[in-house]
């Protein structure tokens, strides 16, 4: 039970979610982005997965634990049931690299040149210097006249921070966890 306990600390302390990071460079499953929360930006975080091999390492963070004010070094290595082929999180302060093969809910399908997104998740978004929470709007939410039945007005997308659906009004902007009536 110790190191389960230990593992879900290192989880807690390198924790940056998909939605608040805002693009700079982005091909398909690879992704740079900047991310400049203070404190959580400080630090250094290093997660990768080959075949059935994990390890994750923790460089001077910030802490989420009570006692603790920084996680000064803290490394882990498990194997793991096979899932991916390949995957890789690393974060050095404000800059954050991610890439998947294949593709995953953690790295988003996009291309970004120099915070300008021409694409995020196949649909065109043409926006610049906008974080992933803006962008799954943009593209999701159309302005559209209202004339098709309310189910049609529904899209359901996989939220990466938590990997739980949720359902965006296409036409509103409006996201609710609960599946809306007549949705199919």
């Amino acid at each position: 039970m110790e190191r389960e306990n230990s593992d879900n600390k290192i989880i807690k302390t390198g924790e940056v979610k998909v939605k608040d990071l805002v693009p700079f460079f982005g091909i398909c499953c690879f992704l740079v982005s900047c991310y400049s929360e203070i404190p959580d930006c400080l630090g250094a975080v290093c997660e990768n997965t080959l075949c059935c091999f994990n390890a994750k390492m923790i460089v001077c963070k910030t802490s989420k634990e009570e006692e603790a004010i920084c996680k000064c070094c803290a490394f882990d290595f498990d194997i793991v049931h096979f899932h991916t082929c390949c995957k890789s999180r690393t974060q050095s302060f404000c800059i954050e690299l991610r890439s998947s093969m294949p593709p995953s809910k953690q790295i988003p399908c996009l291309i970004t040149v120099c915070f300008f997104t021409l694409v995020y998740e196949y649909k065109l978004a043409c926006k610049c210097c906008t974080d992933v929470r803006d962008l799954v709007k943009l593209v999701y939410v159309t302005a559209e006249d209202d004339h098709g039945s309310t189910a049609d007005q529904w899209v359901e997308i996989c939220d990466p921070a938590t990997y739980r659906m949720y359902y965006l009004n296409k036409h509103t902007g409006v996201s609710q966890w609960e599946k809306p009536e007549n949705f199919e």
